[in-house]
């Protein structure tokens, strides 16, 4: 590959380039949107398109930048050919620094004559670190089907954009996706699958497995019937048929509940004396094809309630360890190793973050609140009494600047809910009201003023309504008969709520309407893998109120606004990486969905590949909002 610039800082590339491949946090060229966003002209370079094993000659090909407006279209940079050998060259272009670039290869010659079904696309990266090298095939197709599939236009994968401008926070979205691509999933210059696919008990089955039934087209004879064979296998549901290799491959992305065996029964039909190119594959048809990445935080014991913050890391209550770990949006632990651990943490459970990255933790064991910075540094004291605090285990910011805890071993006497201001001076108590009893979660809900609170109780099977004017006077009513041992609780984008009941026996999810007088709307909610035993737990709604679900007996439940079952009949289990999920769900800006395993001393975290809706971070309004 050739570069060249002209009125730009090479060094300063050169540099960034070497960081975003490497580890980074919170600060510098890897966070959020590169600060580089004028144009750069000169650019140069030379790529390879192969169908299988094989080049792929006389394919039209485009050069893409990101589009920057929701559902937009992407800009073209430039466009060639491949020669004989599947290669072309662009000998200067010009793009705009912090910018996503993408190729897309349509049609030509894998061998068996001009094939018009295909369409393949690889990853560039950003504009100001191009790669050594681009290999374009089925594998870096599939990949970017995962990665960038909440920014792909689903009529035309073809047309990728991010809801913001380069440098923008909407753009921190498809930056995070991208990382996660040349990172997590891919080696672009080999077009191979990544090295992380291999490390912590992960496997590049999956992909493989994937790419290998793309080849099945791309590497079809005249007249390529095969290809309708593979289109009519990764059709989604009420959906027409894919017409080209991209589109199949995004289909099976953004449906992976869906067509499981006959997708998988692609692999077959790759022509005879063609062995399949991407091993290792899968020897059997797996549950779904949610493509999922496992890590493993050194000192990680235990992991309980997650968020992210803007700029995609991934914060974790580590409950067991007595910590917070750090994971940048690629999953590379960015804390110390055992995370931060502020004077006097004990038993972390749920905890906030506001919009500057303070986070204000309930430190169960000690029955105080720590409060410390996006560095893991003390900011207030941990404060709070026996008297304030009892067994606190979740936490929330109002929009009065208000902290609201949850005190889930207050029993009968109280202090059921204790308000502090954010410089750790207890503000009041609510005891002995609205049904009020042991509640486990404290959620606010930010858009309305005065703010609605919703609270899970542990005891009674009741969900508690308060209205909080920023005063100490509350009122407030409840519903009663959700269930019997509430956990999770969630809004969706009208202000409703969703609420799990994690009994053994009896357990389900609820929707409870957003009204003075909250109603049941739904449940118990039971399909998608949520049955009376699974135990269902934590739970996050996406913008599109898609409903997700952690079922600690192994499975991820998705659910539309309706409650109808998304997911499988067992769950989404993303090739046996979510096995035991309980309290930790979060979703980002790239879509990416985060669970937290914790049983059996086989504690994991798991990132779902652009499974979700992409969702503005840190979630502070208690709704779901996209960015």
């Amino acid at each position: 590959m050739r570069i060249a610039r002209s009125s730009f800082s090479t060094t300063k590339v050169l540099l960034c380039g070497f960081i975003s491949a490497a580890v980074w946090s919170g600060t510098g060229c890897g966070t959020g949107p590169v600060s580089m966003e004028g144009p750069i002209s000169g650019m140069s370079l030379t790529a390879t398109v192969m169908g299988g094993r094989k080049p792929v000659s006389g394919s039209a090909i485009t050069l893409y930048q990101a589009g920057t407006t929701t559902g937009g279209n992407a800009s073209v940079l430039a466009t060639a050919t491949t020669n004989a050998n599947g290669s072309f060259s662009f000998a200067s272009f010009s793009c705009v620094g912090a910018s996503e670039l993408y190729i897309v290869a349509t049609g030509g010659d894998a061998g068996n004559g001009v094939n018009p079904n295909i369409m393949l696309l690889g990853a560039v990266g950003p504009c100001n670190a191009l790669p050594s090298g681009i290999n374009i095939n089925e594998l870096s197709t599939v990949a970017a089907a995962y990665a960038f599939n909440q920014f792909m236009n689903p009529s035309d994968p073809s047309q990728i954009s991010a809801p913001g401008a380069q440098g923008t926070d909407q753009y921190i979205g498809i930056t995070n996706a991208a990382l996660v691509l040349k990172t997590n999933l891919v080696n672009i210059p080999t077009g191979r699958a990544s090295a992380v696919l291999s490390t912590n008990g992960n496997s590049p089955a999956t992909l493989n497995t994937l790419a290998d039934a793309l080849v099945a087209c791309v590497n079809a004879v005249s007249p390529y019937s095969v290809c309708d064979t593979v289109f009519n296998a990764t059709t989604p549901t009420a959906r027409s048929a894919p017409t080209n290799t991209l589109q199949a491959a995004y289909d099976i992305a953004a449906n992976p509940g869906q067509n499981v065996s006959a997708i998988f029964g692609l692999v077959a039909l790759i022509p005879p004396g063609e062995p399949a190119p991407f091993t290792p594959a899968l020897g059997s048809a797996p549950n779904d094809w949610l493509l999922g990445v496992r890590f493993v935080p050194a000192g990680l014991n235990i992991p309980q309630f997650m968020r992210i913050d803007k700029n995609g890391n991934l914060l974790i209550a580590n409950y067991g360890g007595n910590s917070i770990i750090e994971l940048n949006p690629v999953g590379v632990q960015t804390s110390p190793a055992g995370g931060f651990t502020p004077a006097g943490i004990n038993g972390p459970k749920g905890f906030t973050v506001d919009a500057a990255g303070n986070v204000y933790i309930a430190n169960f064991n000690n029955g105080t609140v720590e409060v410390m910075n996006s560095a893991g540094t003390v900011t207030v004291p941990a404060f709070g009494t026996a008297s304030d605090f009892v067994s606190p285990n979740s936490a929330v910011l109002d929009s009065f600047s208000q902290l609201w805890v949850a005190n889930s071993g207050a029993g009968a006497a109280g202090p059921d809910l204790t308000v502090a201001s954010t410089a750790g001076v207890i503000n009041f108590r609510v005891s002995n009201n609205f049904a009020l009893n042991e509640p486990f979660i404290v959620l606010a809900d930010t858009t309305t003023n005065p703010n609605i609170m919703w609270v899970t109780n542990s005891v009674g099977g009741v969900v508690s309504r308060l209205v909080n004017n920023g005063t100490s006077t509350i009122t407030g009513s409840q519903v009663s008969g959700v269930g019997t041992q509430l956990r999770g609780i969630a809004l969706d984008t009208a202000g409703n709520v969703w609420v799990s009941d994690t009994n053994p026996g009896t357990g389900g999810v609820s929707k409870i309407s957003n009204a003075a007088t909250p109603a049941i709307l739904l449940g118990p909610v039971t399909g998608g893998g949520i049955t009376t035993t699974s135990k269902p737990s934590g739970i996050q709604v996406d913008p599109a109120n898609h409903v997700w679900v952690n079922n600690n007996s192994g499975s991820l439940t998705e659910l539309d606004s309706n409650g109808n079952a998304i997911s499988p009949a067992g769950g989404f289990t993303a090739g046996g990486l979510i096995h035991s999920p309980d309290l930790g769900i979060a979703i980002g800006r790239s879509g990416s969905i985060w669970i937290a395993n914790t049983a059996n001393g086989n504690a994991s975290i798991v990132q779902l590949i652009g499974a979700g809706k992409p969702t503005a971070t840190p979630k502070v309004s208690g709704r779901p909002l996209a960015p």
